[in-house]
C-alpha cells in the first residue's frame, strides 16, 4: 500500500468518527429535551430520604382536630410515624383505613398530619373512624418542614428523633409495622 492511500484511509476514518460523535451529541440533546413538542425538562432532585434522612425530625407544635395541643416533646423516646394525608386524596383514605390496625400492632406512635383546615380534617377522621391523633396543617407549615412533596407520605422517626425513612404507602415498599419492629430491635441491642 502506498503512503497516500494509507493517509487517505486514516483521514476517512477520522471523519467517520467525528461525524459519529456529532450525531451522538445531537441524539443526546434531542433525547434530553424530549423532542420539539415535549414539556420542558424538570431538573432532578434528590429523593426525600436523601434530603432529610438521618437528620433530626422537625418540631411539631400544633393543635389537633379536637383542640388538644400536640408538641414534639410528647413523642420523646418513642418510635413514630408521621403520616401526611389530605381529605381529597383517594390513596390517603385507603392508608387511613389501615392506620388503626397499624397503631395497635406497631410498637410506636402514629400521628396523622392532615393538609387541610381543621373542620375538613375532623370530618375526614370521623368518617374513617381514625383513632390516632390528627393534626390539621392548613398552611402546610408542617408538610414543608418535613419536605413532603405529596400525600400520602409516611415519615418514620426513631427513638432519638431522627428521620429514618420516607415512603408513599401504596406505592413504595413501605411496611411501617416492619420498620417499627426493625427499629425497636436495633435500638434494644
Amino acid at each position: 500500500m502506498s503512503t497516500p492511500f494509507v493517509l487517505s484511509h486514516i483521514g476517512l476514518w477520522i471523519m467517520v468518527l467525528l461525524q459519529t460523535f456529532i450525531l451522538l451529541g445531537l441524539v443526546r440533546t434531542v433525547h434530553q429535551s424530549g423532542g420539539a413538542n415535549a414539556a420542558p425538562a424538570v431538573p432532578a432532585t434528590k429523593p426525600q430520604a436523601e434530603r432529610l434522612g438521618g437528620q433530626l425530625a422537625p418540631r411539631i407544635d400544633a393543635v389537633d382536630i379536637y383542640g388538644t395541643p400536640v408538641d414534639s416533646d410528647d413523642f420523646v423516646g418513642a418510635l413514630r410515624a408521621v403520616l401526611f394525608v389530605s381529605p381529597n386524596c383517594p390513596n390517603c383514605m385507603v392508608t387511613l383505613d389501615e392506620l388503626n390496625a397499624l397503631q395497635t400492632k406497631a410498637p410506636g406512635t402514629v400521628v396523622a398530619v392532615c393538609v387541610a383546615d381543621s373542620e375538613e380534617c375532623r370530618q375526614m377522621a370521623e368518617d374513617l373512624e381514625v383513632t390516632v391523633r390528627v393534626i390539621p396543617d392548613p398552611d402546610e407549615a408542617i408538610k414543608n418542614a418535613y419536605d413532603v412533596a405529596m400525600t400520602p407520605t409516611a415519615v418514620l422517626v426513631n427513638r432519638r428523633g431522627r428521620i429514618v425513612q420516607y415512603g408513599h404507602p401504596g406505592r413504595d415498599e413501605l411496611d411501617m409495622d416492619a420498620v417499627f419492629a426493625k427499629q425497636a430491635e436495633h435500638e434494644h441491642q
